[in-house]
């Protein structure tokens, strides 16, 4: 049991879908994520922040979620600089379309151009 549970966390981690940061081309980026709101309209709530020494360049923010459950108000936002040490403050607006009320995970990751592997991930 033991076995099975540690190799789906690791192919886990290799497909990106775990929390975590990985660190890719020498950037190291922060993420918190929060919601926000009980309607049928909330907001994810996100900080990113660069800790590395370089500024990060061309980086989107991609969200993963049931199109069955959600429905995000505008795009998937992209932030074309981060600059080491700011905080960068997103918000994007969800709306729950779902006549039952049900509700679902929502799926964070943070790209930039030079790997298919996410910078960081969050769940909410």
């Amino acid at each position: 049991m033991r076995l099975k549970t540690a190799e789906t966390y690791v192919d886990m981690l290799a497909i990106g879908y775990a929390p975590m940061s990985y660190m890719q081309g020498g950037h190291k980026i922060r993420l918190i994520a929060n919601y926000e709101g009980i309607g049928p309209v909330f907001k994810i709530k996100l900080e990113l922040q660069n800790l590395g020494q370089q500024p990060a360049l061309d980086i989107n923010v991609v969200l993963n979620f049931n199109d069955n459950i959600y429905k995000l108000k505008n795009r998937n936002p992209k932030v074309p600089v981060l600059l080491p040490n700011l905080v960068y403050k997103i918000d994007i607006e969800i709306e729950c379309i779902d006549p039952t009320g049900a509700s679902d995970m929502v799926r964070i990751f943070v790209f930039n151009k030079e790997s298919t592997i996410p910078l960081i991930t969050a769940h909410v």
